[in-house]
């Protein structure tokens, strides 16, 4: 606990790669790669290509050597990296060759009114008391 402590603040402070970078971290097993999501003194959390989050222990990444490569490397193109902002402005409608099925200048607004003295909807109805004892 206390070596993955020191090497998460080894990493936080020497910087070797920043959010939003691909690192591949090589290891016995092969390597895990994916783009820097999040690093914190406990862990390194990456997204991989299938969307996942892997969180690698600090030390993992401190003690096994890794290649860090540039957030704008094409390589890149597999990941989608989610700790950039959009670069298209969501409250724009998107443009396409098709016709729109409506146009938000179409939409009406319509007062909405609460009607509090009507009877409650549904077959049930209650018969007034005064016809209950004529009968």
């Amino acid at each position: 606990v206390a070596t993955n402590f020191i090497s998460g603040v080894f990493l936080v402070i020497n910087k070797p790669f920043v959010r939003g970078c691909r690192i591949k971290v090589h290891g016995d097993g092969g390597g895990i790669e994916g783009l820097v999501h999040y690093i914190d003194v406990r862990y390194v959390h990456l997204k991989t290509k299938d969307r996942g989050i892997v969180m690698i222990p600090s030390a993992v990444v401190y003690t096994n050597p890794f290649t860090v490569f540039p957030a704008d490397d094409e390589a890149n193109a597999g990941f989608i990296d989610m700790t950039k902002p959009p670069t298209t402005d969501p409250t724009k409608p998107i443009e396409s060759e098709s016709t729109p099925i409506f146009k938000p200048s179409d939409v009406k607004e319509a007062k909405l009114k609460m009607n509090l003295s009507a009877e409650p909807a549904g077959l049930f109805k209650k018969k007034p008391l005064r016809e209950k004892q004529q009968k």
